[in-house]
C-alpha cells in the first residue's frame, strides 16, 4: 500500500491546485513503476472524494490492474448544486469543474 499527500495537503509543501494534484498523482504512479519497479498490473488505484478525479486521471493515461472510487462527485458544479440547491455555478469560488464523469467516459472508450 502506498499513500501520499497532494501538494498543500497533509505534510506536503506548496499550494494546492487542480494541475498540481494531477501532477502529484502521476508522479506517485511513476515512482511506483519506475523507482520501486512495481508492475502496472499489480497496481490498484484508489481515490476518495476529490482524490477520485486524480485516480481517474492517472487511469486515463496509464495501465493499472483496477480502480476503486469512493464518494466521488460527478463534477464540482454538480456538487455545489447538491449542497446549495438553486445554485447554477460556484461563482467566484469556482476554480475548476473537476469533470469526473468526462474523464471516466474517456477511459471507458
Amino acid at each position: 500500500m502506498f499513500i501520499f499527500d497532494y501538494r498543500g495537503y497533509g505534510k506536503s509543501e506548496g499550494e494546492p491546485s487542480e494541475e498540481g494534484i494531477y501532477l502529484d498523482s502521476q508522479a506517485a504512479y511513476d515512482w511506483l513503476v519506475k523507482v520501486k519497479k512495481i508492475m502496472p498490473e499489480k497496481i490498484i488505484l484508489f481515490g476518495r472524494s476529490l482524490g477520485g478525479i486524480c485516480a481517474i486521471e492517472v487511469a486515463s493515461k496509464n495501465p493499472a490492474a483496477g480502480i476503486i472510487l469512493e464518494s466521488v462527485f460527478p463534477s464540482a458544479g454538480k456538487m455545489a448544486r447538491k449542497i446549495n440547491p438553486g445554485s447554477t455555478r460556484l461563482g467566484r469560488y469556482q476554480i475548476s469543474n473537476f469533470p469526473n464523469c468526462f474523464f471516466m467516459e474517456l477511459r471507458m472508450k
